[in-house]
């Protein structure tokens, strides 16, 4: 990639009260990325300008959802400390441009490290109608924005996943942090699909024997799950897993660790990045994210898990959506608390001393008790 002619790549395919100000559009003219030339109705925000085919649509709606945008493109300069580059024919007075064409790289297009989106008309139709007509913001202007604001190829690109893994991470946290209700994704409903990849997806890597790093995004792969999910969504889990668990501020921490960090030469390199970005941002060993141990729920490191472990992992008890507390490592699913949640898999996962191959029905005395006992230790903490 040179200045002169940045690469791009193909993408996926509420209303606040501070974002409902009606736009009034002006006629642009817009050189698209594949050299045609559109005469356009440009929609100005503080940080993008929407370019449309039709002027005449709902300046109210248009104002909600170049606010929206704005407000995405916000939180992307948050978590990265920076802007896209900036290329001539995809700005509008300093302001990045996202237009509605007839043909493009994919349902939307991004430059990457660049200013630039285009999204392909049926597309853009929508994204406007989610918002227009359901007060609701599709996902795909705000995934596009995570190509404009990917700046670590040096440092991750030797793991592919992890490109348009950015993207979809961000897509999410950009949403999230700007409070917007979003679009359902096929057939599923906005939460549905954000849970689905952050979440459960997370999770089946992580009860899949023998899975790790190597075996899933090194080899461009992902794991068995319902929805097909792409090594891309994995890696995505990956990133989410500080946001969700340190929140936006480490999440910044992490990213400005990581561009520090020299270019990767292997893959091996980008994965050690990886970890020491984090832990720099969090304190947190997320080793056991790349290379997931065969007893997760060992939190004493003595090879079974059995009732010291759960002892620590009663000790580590936060409740829902509290932090992952003192001992990082007994927040089992990833989700940043150690709650009912992570008891139920440090159950599941029981051997008792020494015997990890003997693991108990759920039926069983030994396991009964611990619950019980789980039980009453959780309302003494609440």
């Amino acid at each position: 990639m040179n200045l002169a002619q940045p690469r791009f790549v193909s993408g996926l395919v509420a209303c606040l009260s501070i974002l409902c100000v009606p736009l009034r559009a002006e006629t642009v003219s817009y050189t698209s990325f594949e050299g045609d030339t559109y005469m356009l109705a440009a929609w100005r925000g503080s940080n993008v300008a929407v370019l449309t085919q039709d002027a005449s649509l709902d300046p109210v709606a248009m104002g909600e959802l170049v606010g929206a945008i704005d407000q995405g493109y916000s939180v992307y300069q948050t978590i990265t400390g920076r802007e896209p580059n900036p290329w001539g024919p995809t700005t509008l007075d300093g302001l990045s441009t996202i237009a509605q064409v007839d043909s493009t790289c994919g349902a939307g297009c991004g430059y990457l490290g660049f200013t630039g989106i285009e999204i392909l008309s049926s597309f853009f139709e929508d994204v406007y109608d989610a918002t227009a007509n359901d007060g609701q913001y599709d996902q795909l202007p705000f995934y596009e924005l995570g190509r404009n604001f990917w700046f670590y190829g040096d440092q991750l690109g030797t793991v592919d996943p992890f490109v348009t893994g950015f993207a979809i991470a961000n897509r999410f946290v950009s949403m999230q942090e700007s409070g917007l209700d979003g679009a359902p994704f096929n057939d599923l409903s906005f939460n549905e699909f954000r849970e689905d990849i952050v979440h459960n997806l997370r999770q089946a890597y992580l009860t899949t024997p023998g899975a790790d790093w190597e075996t899933t995004i090194g080899a461009g792969q992902s794991v068995p799950n319902p929805n097909n999910w792409g090594a891309a969504d994995l890696a995505a889990s990956f990133f989410h897993t500080i946001y969700e668990q340190y929140g936006l501020e480490a999440y910044a921490d992490f990213f400005a660790a990581l561009a520090q960090m020299p270019a990767a030469s292997t893959p091996i390199d980008a994965i050690e990045h990886f970890q020491d970005a984090a832990f720099a941002a969090t304190g947190d060993d997320y080793q056991r994210l790349f290379y997931p141990p065969a007893f997760p729920a060992d939190l004493d490191g003595d090879n079974d898990v059995d009732d010291a472990d759960f002892g620590l992992a009663f000790a580590a008890f936060t409740g829902p959506g509290s932090g992952p507390g003192s001992n990082p490592s007994a927040d089992l699913d990833f989700d940043g608390d150690v709650d009912d949640a992570d008891y139920g898999l440090a159950f599941a996962a029981f051997t008792g001393p020494g015997a990890a191959a003997n693991i108990p029905e759920p039926g069983s005395a030994g396991l009964l008790l611990l619950i019980v006992a789980a039980a009453g230790m959780h309302r003494q903490r609440v």
